[in-house]
């Protein structure tokens, strides 16, 4: 991977959210261009760790003030296996059904598009989190301007779905909330067997 490979999938991908011509076209969809596509979780790291900041002083908000012991490293691990298996669930489980759904052939373009989206995504995603982390904002009102940005992540799913795989409406929102659905998985059943 490059910084050119990098530079033109996060530039495909602003165009795709932004509604431009053309968008899609801009991914490179051959069979190496959909393995290089898994590298852009690099840049979801970024904005990632900003969340884990957000997600951890929301937790030490809620212990009780007698509890000084909380163990950082695993609390990190932890959402750092959570984020490594729901990045590879939905392709995983897309390419189980892809071929009942008749989405084989536009399985490929469509999982390069996701994963390119992913970074902008969690870039949104971080900006509430940053100011909740920073004590800028409360708890309440980082999790009211997460809303429009969970919205905003949905629709770009859903506009992926219907424009990468030319699946219909109905086939669209399913794998939007089949996606929605593994992450919620992968985050509840990492926290349950993470050891305490």
């Amino acid at each position: 991977m490059t910084t050119a490979d990098f530079r033109i999938g996060i530039e495909a991908a602003v165009a795709l959210l932004l509604g431009k011509p053309g968008a899609l076209g801009r991914f490179d969809v051959s069979l190496e261009g959909f393995w290089r596509s898994f590298a852009a979780i690099v840049l979801v790291l970024p904005s990632f760790a900003i969340s884990l900041l957000g997600l951890w002083r929301g937790q030490m908000e809620r212990l009780p003030p007698d509890v000084v012991d909380v163990p950082w490293l695993g609390f990190v691990a932890e959402k750092l296996v959570s984020l490594g298996l729901a990045w590879v669930a939905l392709p995983f489980v897309l390419a189980l059904i892809a071929r009942r759904l008749g989405l084989t052939g536009r399985y490929v373009p469509f999982i390069v598009a996701r994963n390119w989206a992913e970074p902008v995504v969690s870039a949104l995603y971080a900006v509430p989190a940053l100011f909740f982390a920073a004590g800028v904002i409360d708890a309440e009102i980082a999790a009211v301007l997460s809303l429009p940005v969970l919205v905003v992540a949905l629709h770009f799913l859903y506009r992926i779905a219907r424009q990468a795989l030319g699946a219909p409406i109905s086939v669209a929102i399913g794998i939007v909330v089949l996606d929605l659905l593994l992450g919620l998985l992968v985050s509840e059943t990492v926290s349950r067997l993470w050891p305490a």
